[in-house]
């Protein structure tokens, strides 16, 4: 009897480690779309519907790259998983680009409820594009080879050392923000626009260039996650 409540406190103990591993690795992924919707949010003062969405194209952008799914006409990339990572940021921040330039920006002084119609047509129209482009089946990667094992914790524990990537470069990407919001000319001025816009404007700063930047760099983070998240959800 005492030997099967040790085994079964040690199934116990995995299994709670297991979801909690998973948990974080899940959420470290959705905290790389939060930390960018909250710099759009903070900065531009839009209610951004369609990030999300860009969390999606960021991640079948990944799938494309890596080769697990085809483009009708271009058919897979095929670049592995390391550069299919970077396409899926780039490819996410440039959509977010278009998005900005080209439809956000004409609507910044309208009511919130206005960018908020806008950007949910945009949540519309580009999941039909995807679904129209990959399809809608559900597509399984393998994490790199680099990181394919498992990390040893104490003990015998140990947990897959992919989601513990994950979950580290959530803290890098923060520390990087927080680095360049702190330290650099750019994040003075994001901060200074983010305060007052009209005065940072009077002062010489290019709003509408900044504005451009700090959202391609909001849908880029969103893009990131869907492509770290890919070798741990199906597609």
């Amino acid at each position: 009897m005492v030997s099967q409540g040790l085994v079964l406190a040690q199934v116990s103990v995995d299994l709670v480690l297991a979801q909690l591993i998973t948990g974080l690795a899940i959420g470290a992924g959705l905290f790389l779309i939060a930390v960018g919707l909250s710099l759009i949010f903070g900065v531009l003062d839009v209610l951004n519907f369609a990030h999300g969405v860009l969390f999606m194209v960021g991640a079948y952008a990944a799938l494309w790259s890596i080769g697990a799914v085809s483009m009708p006409v271009l058919g897979t990339l095929g670049v592995g998983f390391w550069p299919g990572l970077a396409i899926g940021a780039l490819v996410a921040g440039l959509v977010g680009v278009f998005i900005e330039a080209g439809f956000i920006r004409h609507v910044y002084d309208r009511e919130p409820l206005d960018q908020l119609l806008l950007t949910f047509a945009f949540v519309l129209m580009l999941t039909d594009v995807v679904r129209t482009t990959f399809g809608s089946g559900s597509n399984v990667v393998n994490p790199p080879a680099l990181l394919a094992g498992d990390l040893a914790l104490v003990g015998d524990l140990s947990i897959p050392l992919y989601r513990a990537f994950v979950i580290l470069m959530s803290f890098v990407v923060l520390g990087g923000i927080f680095l360049v919001l702190r330290s650099t000319n750019l994040g003075r001025l994001v901060r200074a626009t983010s305060s007052d816009r009209d005065m940072a404007a009077l002062l010489g700063v290019d709003v509408p260039r900044l504005y451009t930047i700090v959202f391609f760099v909001g849908a880029a983070l969103a893009g990131l996650g869907g492509a770290l998240i890919v070798p741990i959800q199906a597609g």
